[in-house]
């Protein structure tokens, strides 16, 4: 994929407004999709694709920006397939803006913009999945706003000064200003803290990733508790076991925070079994 393979509004492009609000505000909401190996590349099929869905509605509710049906997202998905012949597995970009408008931050029309662009695979080292990876804290803290919280808005800005900060480690986490862990630049976190599995609670801040959700509902399938809330970094470091997640990637255990060994342990282990019964990673 040297060229940008690109959809706009369900037809091929290669350019873009340059009124349009994504670019200038950051007005809008993106889900990353991992299309892995289906029959007839059918992404209603994914079981993953329900919960994208779900957080790009509840995006667009809360930022005011009129969704797509979930039939007309499903349809131009297969049809860019089919027009590009991607290959399997290949990650798809789902951009939705409040579309073009003239200068200003209010909105003036009740629009939308469906961009979807394809990526090949990321190749990533094996011995992430096995041995796990080392990850920072970084200096860059989030914000916390609750209208914001939960949704995968187009600003990421915290996201990308963090990542371009974390030097030689695979992943950074990062913190509110209250001190408390929140996730990833690019993940969702999980810790084992007095034998019982934690997630950070996202009512404020960060972005609750399909993975994550997915993995929520998997415990409470399987009878494995887990409980939802504020983590601080002591806490984080005195962690049995520490892996992060996301839609892409599966698990990744933490084999390393800051200077402080983990061990890969048997919740991680478990969880990461599970889902590669349920979803190839």
């Amino acid at each position: 994929m040297s060229t940008c393979l690109a959809f706009v509004d369900g037809a091929p492009a290669s350019k873009l407004s340059l009124l349009d609000r994504g670019l200038h505000y950051g007005d809008g909401l993106f889900e990353t999709i991992a299309v892995r190996t289906v029959p007839h590349r059918n992404i209603a099929d994914y079981p993953l694709w329900g919960n994208h869905y779900q957080r790009l509605l509840q995006g667009c509710e809360r930022l005011g920006i009129p969704c797509p049906s979930q039939g007309l997202l499903e349809d131009e998905i297969r049809s860019f397939f089919s027009h590009f012949s991607l290959p399997l597995p290949s990650i798809i970009k789902l951009i939705l803006t409040r579309g073009s408008a003239g200068r200003g931050y209010s909105p003036r029309d009740n629009t939308s913009t469906r961009i979807l662009i394809g990526y090949p695979w990321p190749n990533y080292p094996k011995c992430f999945w096995t041995e796990g990876i080392t990850v920072t804290i970084s200096d860059i803290y989030l914000s916390r706003n609750p209208y914001l919280a939960g949704i995968k808005h187009l600003n990421r800005l915290e996201q990308v000064m963090a990542a371009s900060r974390m030097g030689a480690f695979d992943e950074a986490l990062m913190c509110d200003m209250n001190g408390d862990v929140i996730e990833g630049t690019r993940t969702n976190l999980f810790a084992v803290i007095n034998n019982e599995l934690q997630t950070p609670l996202l009512n404020e801040v960060g972005i609750k990733g399909v993975m994550r959700s997915f993995i929520l509902s998997l415990c409470k399938h399987e009878g494995i508790p887990v409980k939802e809330n504020a983590i601080r970094q002591d806490e984080l470091i005195r962690a049995s076991e520490i892996f992060v997640c996301n839609g892409v990637l599966g698990i990744w255990p933490v084999k390393q925070v800051l200077s402080t060994p983990l061990r890969v342990g048997p919740t991680t282990l478990r969880l990461a079994n599970l889902i590669k019964e349920k979803i190839v990673c």
